[in-house]
């Protein structure tokens, strides 16, 4: 049994409802911030370790706890946070990113005029014009 699992079997009715529903605004949380970049694996690996954050557990003994979100906010900071200390998250995260750079940036290389490309490619400016326009998408 892990940390988790022992931590949840450990819990009372109660505290297992407040349990899914800080879970729940959680999931939320990183479907905001992330959309589909995280794995489905990922989002459930860090929603069930949300159990393990001091604040989460102290909320749940029935503390008055300053650090448990009441806002949209809050929630995506906590899950911005969980995300950054992740291992896995974190490199889950820059395999998406680069799996849809270089979506965009064979669209942006099929669509040019091939005229266009053979005079940047001549000029030394290919890859500065690509790698910008590969930015402008991304910032989209």
């Amino acid at each position: 049994m892990n940390h988790v699992e022992a931590l949840e079997a450990g819990l009372t009715a109660t505290q297992a409802i407040k349990l899914d529903g800080l879970r729940h605004s959680f999931e939320v949380a990183l479907a905001r911030c992330y959309g589909t970049k995280l794995a489905p694996i990922i989002c459930r690996k860090l929603t069930q370790d949300l159990i393990l954050r001091p604040d989460v557990l102290a909320f749940l003994e029935g503390a008055m706890v300053e650090e448990i979100p009441d806002s949209i906010d809050g929630w995506d900071e906590i899950a911005r946070e969980m995300v950054g200390k992740d291992d896995l998250a974190q490199r889950n995260l820059r395999f998406s990113n680069e799996e849809l750079r270089l979506k965009i940036l064979s669209e942006i290389q099929t669509s040019m005029r091939p005229a266009h490309r053979l005079e940047l490619a001549r000029s030394g400016e290919l890859d500065t014009y690509l790698e910008a326009r590969v930015l402008d998408e991304l910032e989209k």
